[in-house]
């Protein structure tokens, strides 16, 4: 942790200092930029571990082998693509702050789901609500928060603002399976 803070502290220095930043201070002093990140992080953050949980649940308290377990799965990643081509329609009916708490509630409501899980048995319909309600959340508030990240940022810095979300969604997933 000290040396990330370290190397962390002289890239921000160094970056301040040169005339060609690869992120332009500019761009991180806008508020939905700022705003779009702290959500990207924030939903990789609480989606991920809860997963990883799922997964260890699947394979060590149902004791399905992870070929069978697997086919559990495939529900939330057809729920993320759903939320994600709902996304832009939630966007135009009630913006992006309605549509990112939306999403955000769904994962909440979600991971609160999954608490009751049972210790035995093959609570397949439990799983298959949460993972359509946390993966339709997830898709929903992702295409929100890539448009608040990106919406004020002039053309010339787009791909730098997408690579940050990018960036900081990983971060994000990094420090919620650390925590």
């Amino acid at each position: 942790v000290a040396l990330a803070s370290a190397a962390l502290t002289f890239f921000i220095w160094h970056e301040a200092r040169i005339p060609g930043p690869l992120v332009p201070g500019s761009l991180i002093a806008r508020p939905g930029v700022v705003g779009g990140n702290l959500t990207a992080a924030a939903l990789t953050a609480s989606t991920t571990p809860a997963m990883l949980a799922t997964i260890l649940y699947v394979q060590d308290t149902l004791r399905l082998s992870p070929a069978r377990g697997s086919l559990l799965f495939p529900a939330f990643s057809l729920a993320v693509i759903g939320g994600s081509l709902l996304g832009p329609f939630a966007l135009s009916r009630i913006g992006v702050r309605a549509t990112l708490l939306g999403g955000f509630g769904a994962v909440v409501v979600a991971i609160a789901l999954l608490f009751t899980l049972p210790a035995q048995g093959l609570p397949i319909l439990t799983l298959a609500m949460s993972f359509a309600v946390m993966g339709s959340g997830l898709g929903a508030a992702s295409v929100a928060s890539t448009t608040a990240g990106t919406a004020d940022v002039p053309n010339v810095e787009q791909g730098v603002a997408a690579g940050l979300l990018n960036s900081t969604a990983q971060l994000g997933t990094a420090l919620g399976l650390a925590v």
